[in-house]
């Protein structure tokens, strides 16, 4: 068994810009996803398990 380290990509300053105005974790979530960003990079970019970012992407959004 080997420990391999997973390397996380980094954010260009435009998407991290883009990224600071939304609110909510959830938000961020989307777009990133959207941007074509994994689940797993993208739990690693923000801090989060991988569980929360899949079940986002899975829930369908609430029509306010």
């Amino acid at each position: 068994m080997t420990n391999a380290k997973k390397v996380t990509k980094t954010l260009d300053s435009k998407t991290q810009a883009e990224l600071d105005k939304l609110d909510t974790t959830s938000a961020k979530i989307r777009f990133l996803l959207a941007s074509g960003m994994s689940r797993g990079d993208t739990a690693r970019i923000l801090g989060k398990r991988y569980q929360h970012v899949r079940n986002v992407e899975l829930q369908p959004l609430k029509n306010s």
